[in-house]
Formats: structure tokens, sequence, C-alpha cells
């Protein structure tokens, strides 16, 4: 184990996850008002001289709030250990706070962090609910409970105003249970959305918490392949336990399991398995037996874990009590009977031993026995989870400062003993199965390698055929060589069908003088010159052909035994998850001539109607801007002919054409304009270009005979005429402007 790499890794991730925030606006500030009940009469307004409230004044500002500790007359309280009901009460709290116009975060996407809340609860802003977490029973006895860690809560900037913001608080609970309220000395915390849920979803705690599982499974296959080797399969419990009670203890897990119930009472019975567990494991691997005293602790653990299952939540508590008390006798035998036990007995053999007949020095043993031994790593590993259990234990007891380390001392732990593990296993099996050279050796090799390469196989096809994502390779020449079952599943083909397909025949084209297609094979041709990754959206057409499926591909070279191939992963282009809180938007852009910026701006500029039309509807229009707006590039800006591109396409060189064209004085610097507006009303385009205009009027006919030309050279006013209800050009025809009425808003 190397101690000064851990040391230095724990600071960083410990630095990097107590960042705090800045800028940030901590309600506590204010006076909290308090009283029993609730009431929309009280939302909006701040009670200052009414003396029915119970007033916290900012100088308790990082006190708890939990409504057991308050002076509030005519609480019930409860004692310890009782099963006495008590009925849930409900509290409003009331407090406020500021947002000047000038301020930066007035500006910002505002969020509302709570540390911890409990039992059930809502959240109003200045009147308006924003967030309900309240299941009652016809009764009022609570049907699910909300006790909640890390709590963030969008605000919406219609409800803020500039000046004065009233914040109240709807708690519903048992007020005798201690966590009823806000239960932790965390403030109340109004900062930028974004910033907070970075402190929110706490992604290093998260990784670790799922190091430990590997760390888990890894064990378990080590216990599965020697089984006489049993402080694998106990430790290996035991570091899979540990994932389950942190992964309780994050916000993470309330998507999973909402009713708080069962995720605290998940997360008391693993906690009540690990100190008996990793007991066990110290005596066996230190010793080769399990002493007395830790078969008589894990019969008491397994004892707390009964009892609390059969009792209610008010009771659990208290048994938790009893272990947090408890704990500090085994933490104690754990230290200085087990891991300095062993270590001394190390050190004293290390002395005895020495070949020259003359001992070691103390200071020399003890520095070997540190480094060298697994006694020695496991003290270093022991005290320092040793260390952040205590602090954690009496955190939560006394000072509850909410800051807690157990998870880094954890992972200090956790992964020393893992390299113990490791290397013991290494050292094990290099002392048995080194002995023999043979044929036999050999033999045992190849069915070792024929068993790899089984767990390969069937690891390809858990992660490629069981991915939903579409997952393919290439040969050079962009030819399918192989493709998962969502890429068959996704084109509505059979497995044979892709083997004789180049990625531009499984392509959406829109017509032959369309340019989409010719650019993207340019870009394909600097891929494969540069050979470096290139992540590009692509419509990939369906058996019926009638819409395409847009995806975001990424392409990049692999080198298989000195060969090339191409490897692809696309995966679908997600909505944006405020898009549900859209009432209105505009946009105005100015662009280049420059082809694959109009494709992405008819991206951007499409992307969210789907809060006010169906997909169908957006697809079309995204098609329908996109040609207008090349059109505007190629026949506007660039003053190129439809006879022009068609007799360039056909001789293969219209993108050369194309290029001299746009380095050309006359139009380098010439622009298109495009401006863009939606509501619930209508959706409105204007795209402009700087060429001399066309006579749009023949394009606007509705004469059949004119059908053949339009779908040559007037794709996008086509499509434009079939989705658009107003299409109305200016006078010279270099700009355009586009209008879909919604719902019964045509006028």
């Amino acid at each position: 184990m190397n101690g000064k790499r851990l040391f230095a890794l724990l600071f960083i991730i410990l630095t990097f996850d107590l960042y705090s925030l800045a800028e940030e606006i901590r309600i506590n500030n204010n006076n909290i008002y308090i009283k029993k009940g609730f009431s929309h009469d009280w939302l909006n307004s701040i009670p200052e001289n009414d003396t029915t409230w119970f007033v916290i004044p900012p100088t308790r500002k990082d006190k708890s709030l939990r409504i057991s500790e308050l002076p509030i007359p005519g609480l019930p309280k409860r004692t310890f250990f009782s099963y006495k009901h008590y009925k849930p009460m409900t509290f409003t709290f009331i407090t406020s706070f500021t947002l000047t116009p000038d301020t930066a975060l007035n500006k910002k996407f505002l969020g509302l962090y709570i540390d911890q809340i409990a039992e059930n609860w809502e959240v109003y802003l200045n009147g308006t609910l924003i967030k309900r977490e309240i299941y009652l029973k016809p009764d009022g006895e609570i049907k699910e409970f909300r006790d909640q860690r890390r709590v963030l809560i969008y605000l919406n900037p219609l409800a803020l105003k500039p000046g004065t913001n009233i914040i109240a608080f709807r708690i519903v609970g048992d007020v005798s249970m201690v966590d009823t309220g806000f239960y932790t000395n965390k403030p109340l915390v109004i900062d930028d959305y974004e910033k907070l849920s970075r402190e929110k979803t706490r992604l290093v705690q998260l990784i670790l918490l799922f190091v430990y599982l590997m760390v888990g499974l890894y064990l378990l296959l080590l216990y599965a392949y020697r089984r006489t080797e049993l402080y694998n399969l106990i430790f290996a419990i035991f570091s899979i336990l540990l994932f389950i009670y942190l992964f309780c203890r994050t916000s993470t897990v309330y998507s999973i399991i909402p009713d708080t119930k069962w995720t605290l009472l998940f997360e008391f019975l693993s906690l009540y398995t690990l100190i008996p567990l990793i007991m066990c494991f110290m005596d066996l691997i230190l010793f080769g037996r399990i002493s007395r005293f830790v078969y008589g602790y894990s019969v008491f653990c397994i004892f707390l874990i009964v009892l609390s299952l059969v009792s209610p939540y008010p009771v659990r508590i208290d048994i938790l009590r009893i272990w947090q008390l408890t704990s500090i006798i085994p933490a104690i035998y754990f230290l200085f009977f087990q891991i300095m036990h062993a270590f001394l007995i190390t050190v004293r053999h290390y002395r005895s031993s020495a070949v020259s007949g003359e001992k070691p020095a103390l200071m020399t043993s003890i520095r070997h026995s540190i480094a060298r031994t697994v006694p020695g790593n496991l003290m270093v590993g022991a005290m320092v989870a040793v260390g952040c259990t205590v602090f954690d234990v009496l955190d939560a007891m006394l000072f509850t400062t909410g800051i807690v380390i157990t998870n880094y001392g954890f992972m200090f732990f956790v992964i020393g003993i893992t390299i113990v593990l490791s290397n013991r296993y290494v050292y094990l099996y290099r002392a048995i199965d080194g002995l023999s050279v043979d044929l036999r050796q050999k033999t045992r090799d190849l069915k070792e390698t024929q068993v790899q390469y089984g767990i390969s196989q069937e690891k390809y096809r858990l992660l490629v055929e069981g991915a939903t994502d579409i997952i393919f390779s290439l040969d050079e020449d962009f030819n399918f060589l192989t493709a998962n079952k969502a890429m068959h599943d996704l084109l509505q083909v059979n497995s044979d069908y892709l083997q004789k397909k180049n990625l531009i025949d499984v392509l959406h084209q829109p017509d032959q003088v369309s340019v989409s297609i010719q650019f993207l094979q340019e870009k394909l041709e600097k891929f494969k010159e540069g050979k470096k990754p290139l992540t590009i959206r692509l419509d990939f057409k369906t058996s019926f052909g009638i819409e395409p499926v847009s995806l975001q591909v990424r392409l990049e070279y692999i080198n298989i035994e000195g060969r090339y191939e191409i490897f692809g992963r696309g995966t679908s282009i997600t909505e944006d998850i405020l898009n549900q809180y859209l009432e209105a938007e505009k946009h105005r852009y100015s662009i280049g001539n420059m082809l694959l910026v109009a494709d992405d701006l008819s991206l951007r500029i499409t992307r969210n109607l789907q809060k006010f039309i169906n997909k169908k509807e957006m697809d079309l229009i995204r098609l329908a801007i996109r040609e207008i707006i090349i059109n505007a590039i190629e026949h506007g800006n660039l003053a190129i002919t439809f006879e022009e591109k068609t007799r360039e396409m056909d001789n293969d060189n219209y993108f050369n054409y194309f290029n001299e064209r746009q380095k050309d004085p006359r139009f380098s610097e010439r622009k298109v304009k495009v401006e863009y507006s939606a509501d619930s009303e209508k959706i409105v385009y204007t795209i402009a270009d700087e060429g001399r205009g066309f006579d749009y009027r023949l394009y606007l006919s509705d004469d059949p005979a004119d059908d053949e030309s339009m779908l040559m050279h007037g794709r996008g006013i086509t499509l434009a005429k079939s989705i658009f209800d107003e299409i109305n050009y200016n006078e010279t025809g270099n700009a355009v402007t586009l209008v879909k009425w919604l719902k019964n808003n045509n006028p």
C-alpha cells in the first residue's frame, strides 16, 4: 500500500468535495417564523407583529430547526424506547430573502438547497407551490415518508420578483421525532441551480460507493475460485453492505425508493452488520479463527437488526442510539486487541528472526512491519477508518456539523485491504501453481484462456448486444462489419442486411440535389485523413422511409492487430429537461455562408418546438427551415443558380465550386440573418440574405403544372407551403417570414 499516494488522493477528493458555494443567499439570515397549523392566507406576508408566531432570529441562523427542539408549548415529548404513537401535526415555517435588480444571482437560474428535511413537506414561493412531498391517508396519518437529504428545488423565475421574496414551508410529521423539521445545522441556501446541482449530486462520493461495490464483487470472484479462504467472502459482504449503507445516505436513492421509511431501514440494518463483519475478517486473516468477543458482539448486532425489523420508526432511532453508544467498545477491541496485537507480534517476530544474530533496531522493525507486512498495512488503514468513524458517530450525536468523512476513511481502508488481499492471492497462486512448468501447467493455462475468452464474449454480449444505443463497426471505406441488435431494430432489417451496406446507404437522403449527403461525405473524408474522433448528428432512415431518426454519432478509429477499423456509437439526442417550463422564446442569429452551421442552426431553432407541436410536425419544420437557409446561402448570398448547382453536382464538382464562391470577395462577407420566435399562439421564422432576391411568385403558385419544377428547384418553399400557414416575402424576394398558427389561434 502506497500511503503517500492514498493520502494525496484523499486530500484532492476531500478538497473537491468541500468546495464552497459562492454568491449564495442564506435565508437563515432573516427571521424565521413558525406556527402550528397551515393556511394559504399566511403565505404572502411576513407576520412581523403577530405574537402567535414563534420567531427564530438570525443569531441562530446555523442552529437546528427541528420542531422537537423548539420551545413551542403543547408539543408532546417522547420518552426513550417508547412505543406510543403520536398523530402527525402540521407546522408552517415562513421567512424571506431579497433579490436586488443589480445582483448577479438575479440573472441566473436559481435553486433552493435544503440539506435535510422531514417528514412530509411542501414549499411555497411568494404564495405559489413549487414543491410538494405530502402523502397522507384520509385519517391524517402519513402514507409515505419523505425524510430526504440534499433536496434541490428549482425556483421558477416567473415566481421571483425584485426585492423581498417570501419562502414558506409546510411541515407535517410526528413532532416528538427528532428528525421532523430541518434537522441539521446546514443553512437553507439559494444559489445558482447548476452549482447547487453539483453539490447535491456529489459525483465523487457516488464513484467511491461503486468502488466499494466493485471491490465486493471482485472478492466474491476470488472466493468462488478459492472456497477455503473464507475471509474473502466476509470482506466481500462487508464491502457490498458498506455500499448499500452509504448509497442509502445519498440523494440518488430517492429516485429508486421514494418512501424513506424503507431507505432508512436499509441504512440502519446494513450499518449494524459492518462492525461484526470487519472484526470477523480481521480475526480470520490475522489469527485464523474468530474470537468469543466477536461472536458475542455479532449476536448483539443480530438482536438489534431483528428488533429494528419489528419496531416502528421512532423506536428504530432509539435502537440506533444504543448502537452508537456501544460501538466504541468493538472499535477499541478492533484497533487494540486485533490490529495492534497482530502488529506487535509481527514486529517481535521480525526482530527475533534476524539471520546475522544481531537484532534490528526497534524503529527499523516498526518501519519494516508497517510497509511490508499485512498487520502493518491493516493497522494504518484501520487507524484512519476508526478515527473517521468515531468522529462521525460523535458528530451525529453531539456536534451535528453534517460533515461526513467516513466515506474517505473507508475508501482508504477498503482499497488498502483489497490490495493486501490481491497481493496475498497473487502470492498464494504463485506458491501453488508456480511449482510446475510442464505440459499440464500449459494445459491449465490454455483452459484459463478459454474461460477468459468466454467471459469476454459474455461481456461483449451484455455490453454491446444488450445496449439501447446503436453500436457498430466499419472498415476504412465505411462499409459495415458488425452491428448490434439496437442497430437492426432501428433500421427494421435482419442481421444479414448491413453486411452489404455502406454507412451512406442507411442515412436519410431528402432528394438528389440536396447537399446534405455530399457535405457528410466531405466530413467523412477529413475524418479518414486525420483519424481523429468525430461527433456528428446523422439522420437514419427507417424501413418505412417516411421520417428519419436523428442520433448523435461518435466515430473513432481503433487499431486491431495492425488493421484499422472504425468504431461507432449512436445515442438519442436528449431533450432539454427545462423544455417543460418553456412558455415563449425568441432568438436572432447572423451566420456566414457555411452549410454545416445552417444544418446545426435549423436543429437549434426547432428543438424546443415539442413544447407546442408534435414531433412529426417539428421534424418537418426543421427540414423546411434547413432547406430555406441553405437556399439563402447558395442562391442568395453566393448567387449560385439552380442550373449551375445541378450542373456541378452532376459532375461531382459542386463542393469545389461552392468553396470558390465562398472565397470570392464579392460574396465572402455576406451574412444570412435568421430570427425566430415561438409561444403558445404562433411560431414565426424570418430568414433574410444579402442577395438580389428572386421572383418568389413563381414558386408560390398553386398550379399543378409547376410541381415537377418545384420538386427540383423549390423544395424548401414546397415544404414550407405544406407546413406553414403564412409565407410572406419582401418585395425584393431576399427575405421571407414563415408563420404557423397554433391550436385555434389562426386569425
